[in-house]
């Protein structure tokens, strides 16, 4: 397996696992409303932060790097790149302020108006940290591997080319030589 290779199944893989953590729980805490009571609240990724849709994106920028050249494939690949350090955002904002973004998480489906106690975070958001930097540096050296491999590969198939003419050559001087030599004439004298 080359390190092409490698690295874009190293990028799909992180995006497929942080399309699936974006779902797991991220944050979770007790929420005291003055109606309610306390209420245990758990929040996922993808109601904290935008990092399923950025998984989505990181899937479908390598799709279209695979299905692109050139330009194209350039900006494919900054984008998954982009996505991936996204991911990686969206769960640091989460690891360094859990409370807000459990606050931010139940905002939307919970009508709790008070306080957040005891914000914990949940296993999912530090795999999605790791994944989110896996396919950055997955897709980074995917970028840097490969027009340094489409060098090599066109130097090496620009000394096949030069060792195959000079074997041509070499071959149809031998040729000549005994097409002279089957006329009568001596192909190792000066004049013919």
């Amino acid at each position: 397996m080359t390190v092409r290779n490698l690295s874009l199944l190293l990028a799909a893989f992180g995006g497929v696992v942080s399309l699936y953590l974006s779902g797991q729980v991220w944050v979770a805490g007790l929420a005291i409303d003055p109606v309610l009571g306390a209420q245990q609240i758990q929040v996922s990724g993808a109601d904290a932060t935008p990092a399923s849709a950025l998984s989505l994106v990181i899937l479908a920028g390598l799709a279209s790097g695979l299905l692109t050249s050139g330009w194209g494939h350039r900006v494919a690949v900054a984008i998954t790149a982009l996505a991936g350090l996204g991911v990686s955002g969206s769960a640091l904002v989460v690891i360094l302020d859990p409370s807000s973004a459990l606050r931010s998480g139940i905002a939307g489906t919970l009508s709790i108006n008070g306080p957040v106690e005891s914000a914990s975070l949940g296993w999912a958001v530090w795999g999605a940290l790791a994944t989110g930097l896996l396919v950055a540096s997955a897709v980074v050296v995917r970028a840097i591997v490969s027009p340094a491999l489409r060098a090599e590969s066109s130097a090496k198939a620009s000394q096949e080319e030069t060792a195959t003419d000079l074997a041509e050559a070499e071959r149809r001087r031998q040729v000549s030589a005994w097409d002279d030599l089957s006329r009568g004439d001596d192909p190792t004298q000066s004049g013919s």
